[in-house]
């Protein structure tokens, strides 16, 4: 019989496997809060994040706590959206049940559940924070009755909820939970099997009447506050405010007009780091578009054009990060406006993202300017060659040039003849 650390292992594993088979299906899923199609993406990076740091953790074999340790810290290290900030907090309420003596199912399902319910600001009936509540309060519970039990609670999430019910489907980080749970399940009884699904499933995400009140998703690590800090620092610039936390480190999701008076306010408070910025939109079209630039502001520009964009100047734009803006960007073609030197980091995950029958198209920019003309020509609604031969034809005919001597670089621009399009900076 393997330990519970060693079921712990066997689940984080199992449980990514099958998030990965049911992501299309989960996002379709997905029009509460907003319908932005992307909650199957987020739970499956998030707990893919956690895998990862379970597999590399130095423990005992058979330490269930730092088993459990370091599964929670990963979830919060990669969470991702509403659903991710969940999840973490629900994985950390488990951590911390399991370090007191003659912990139980009951006892971690409990602590999950209300350490998940307190992450999220304004919590509504319908959602997987329902789910964790129904299955916390089965008397003597285990585990394939509480996977069946929860797959009962996510069949009623339609009712409570108008956005569900206008759409006529369950709701989807419930759905991931259920996924999760039947992980849990096939671990403890040794039956590989699927998780079948709940009710109707869309083939794309629906159009109803729940369009996001908010333009940007804001998603941010940032040094520990109280949850009542955060609340009160930027509660009011946003909605679907939603943290995780181990007391060192506090992740902060929020829906807002305004990232820019968002991250200032938190600024003044705490520092702050590995911020994504995203519009709150369903993606549509027939091609994806990531872009690789440099600061926040040219961040929002970009993703104010639709694309998802990654900022080097923050942080070392790594493997993961590409991988992660490539399933965000929900399609199977995404084209990718980078600098040089980014190539070899996207050959390093081409191989991972075919196996989710995505493929990437390397545009090559040089320069930050040149990047954001890019995008601004991009069409998900062309084809790849179309786009490509658009947005290399304007980065190729693109010249910048800085002005640091006024009297001798305005003689540059009498070079510039009138087929060209010119940017010009002013340089330290």
């Amino acid at each position: 019989m393997p330990s519970d650390a060693e079921i712990i292992r066997l689940w984080a594993h199992r449980g990514v496997t099958l998030l990965k088979n049911h992501i299309d299906e989960i996002n379709s899923l997905n029009v509460f809060p907003v319908p932005d199609g992307d909650t199957g993406t987020n739970l499956y990076l998030t707990f893919e994040s956690a895998y990862h740091f379970e597999l590399k953790r130095h423990g005992q074999a058979t330490d269930v706590v730092d088993a459990l340790s370091a599964l929670a810290e990963g979830a919060m290290q990669g969470a991702r959206g509403n659903s991710g900030i969940i999840l973490a907090e629900a994985l950390r309420g488990s951590f911390e049940a399991v370090q007191k003596e003659n912990y139980s199912l009951q006892t971690l399902l409990k602590a999950a559940a209300t350490r998940a319910r307190s992450a999220v600001d304004d919590p509504q009936p319908g959602t997987i924070l329902s789910v964790l509540d129904a299955i916390s309060e089965i008397p003597t519970p285990e585990i394939t009755r509480v996977a069946n039990r929860a797959r009962e609670v996510l069949v009623e999430t339609q009712g409570l909820l108008p956005q569900l019910q206008k759409a006529g489907v369950v709701d989807a980080g419930g759905r991931g939970l259920v996924v999760l749970l039947d992980a849990l399940a096939q671990v403890c009884t040794g039956i590989d099997a699927e998780s079948p699904s709940v009710g109707y499933v869309p083939e794309h995400v629906p159009s109803v009447e729940c369009k996001a009140d908010k333009t940007f998703e804001i998603v941010f690590k940032m040094k520990y506050a109280e949850k009542t800090e955060i609340e009160q620092a930027i509660g009011r610039l946003g909605t679907s405010l939603s943290i995780t936390s181990d007391g060192k480190v506090s992740v902060v999701h929020i829906h807002s007009d305004f990232p820019s008076v968002v991250l200032s306010e938190i600024g003044l408070m705490a520092s702050i780091w590995d911020v994504s910025i995203e519009k709150l939109e369903a993606a549509q079209g027939q091609l994806g578009c990531v872009c690789i630039t440099e600061g926040t502001g040219n961040v929002m520009n970009l993703v104010t054009l639709g694309v998802i964009a990654l900022d080097r100047q923050a942080k070392v734009v790594t493997s993961d990060d590409l991988f992660g803006a490539v399933l965000k960007s929900n399609h199977n073609e995404v084209l990718l406006i980078c600098a040089e030197r980014d190539v070899p980091t996207v050959m390093t995950v081409q191989d991972r993202l075919r196996d989710f029958d995505k493929t990437v198209h390397p545009v090559q920019s040089d320069s930050v300017v040149s990047t954001l003309a890019g995008a601004s020509v991009f069409h998900a609604e062309l084809s790849v060659n179309e786009n490509l031969e658009l947005i290399q034809s304007v980065i190729a005919n693109m010249r910048v040039i800085t002005l640091r001597n006024l009297e001798a670089d305005l003689k540059a621009l009498e070079t510039v003849s009138d087929t060209e399009l010119v940017t010009v900076v002013w340089g330290q």
